[in-house]
């Protein structure tokens, strides 16, 4: 990656060298053509040439850029649309393998055709599911496959095979550790076939062939069809294909969305409250420890104003007593006899 990076930064240094390099040709030249006019009528010439030989060379890129893109688009049209079919026709698909034995995730076994695979000693154990492909159409997305859990529905292949379903998807994901994977069931394998059921096998296959991920117990399926139906499998489940519709079933236990909404809803709440009481309680301490700063603080100013009056003249120093707010007039006369 750092390679590539400087090797980017290399290349514009040397695209910006040779662009000066050309401004300088191109503003040479027009102060060679323009030598007796004015400054100003040679800056602003150079600007229009300049300008209008950029355009022109970008419109020039910009059409080989789609000719290039049409060019590709033609031989990767004829590499899979011609050149594969015939070279697969010239070696009668003798590189291609009809039938796929999948064993935890992985193709354990390819056989070429149905004759060699009854000549084999194949146990059920031996595997998980079996593929067959029917390649006689030549086409990534017509290459009709079969998933089959018994040997004895191979030989029934040429009639399951013709039996092609109406469903399509909009979407088919498969979610595990948070992450979204896309299930393309048409390439370069088509699955959409009445009564293929796909089951965890299929899946571990997919997961492990397109995504180099093995698959867990903890996954999940969420589909769309083209009618809009929707599905949301937790494993354990299987998927069937009907012939216009499709038939699913979950026994994995995952929450709801109103209960995953109440859990949030109560945690918030929990929050919310802690966080009151703890609130109140602040206050309330600051509240007691401000009442006792102020008792305090009017007490020694009461003991203040006690201590600088003149206790010469008694009479005088209980209107005192009542002018600054330290006692009532009732409680005055206590006062006045416990001070005599």
């Amino acid at each position: 990656m750092d390679i590539f990076v400087e090797f980017i930064n290399i290349v514009k240094i040397f695209g910006s060298i040779l662009y000066l390099l050309y401004e300088n040709i191109v503003g040479g030249f027009i102060h060679i053509v323009l030598c007796n006019q004015e400054m100003d009528i040679v800056v602003k010439c150079k600007r229009m040439v300049i300008e209008s030989i950029d355009n022109m060379i970008i419109d020039i890129g910009v059409n080989i850029t789609w000719k290039m893109l049409e060019v590709l688009g033609t031989i990767k049209k004829f590499y899979t649309k011609t050149l594969i079919p015939a070279f697969h026709n010239t070696t009668n698909d003798y590189f291609r393998h009809t039938i796929i034995l999948i064993k935890n995730g992985k193709e354990i076994m390819s056989v070429k055709n149905i004759e060699v695979f009854e000549t084999l000693n194949i146990d059920k154990k031996d595997y998980d599911v079996i593929f067959f492909t029917d390649y006689s159409l030549n086409d990534s997305k017509r290459n009709y496959t079969l998933i089959v859990d018994n040997i004895s529905d191979i030989k029934k292949s040429n009639i399951l095979l013709s039996n092609k379903t109406n469903v399509s998807f909009i979407i088919f994901q498969l979610l595990q550790d948070g992450k979204k994977y896309d299930i393309n069931l048409k390439e370069p394998k088509n699955f959409l076939i009445k009564n293929n059921t796909l089951r965890q096998p299929f899946f571990k296959w997919y997961m492990n062939k397109i995504y180099n991920v093995e698959l867990s117990d903890n996954f999940s399926v969420n589909y769309m069809a083209q009618d809009m139906s929707v599905g949301n499998m937790q494993y354990p489940f299987f998927i069937k294909f009907n012939e216009s519709s499709v038939t699913s079933f979950s026994s994995g236990k995952s929450k709801p969305i109103h209960e995953q909404s109440n859990e949030q809803s109560n945690e918030q709440s929990n929050e919310q409250s802690n966080e009151q009481s703890n609130e109140q309680s602040n206050e309330q301490s600051n509240e007691q420890s401000n009442e006792q700063s102020n008792e305090q603080s009017n007490e020694q100013s009461n003991e203040e104003i006690i201590n600088n009056i003149d206790y010469d003249d008694i009479n005088l120093y209980m209107e005192s007593l009542v002018k600054n707010n330290i006692i009532d007039i009732v409680n005055c006369e206590r006062l006045k006899s416990h001070l005599e």
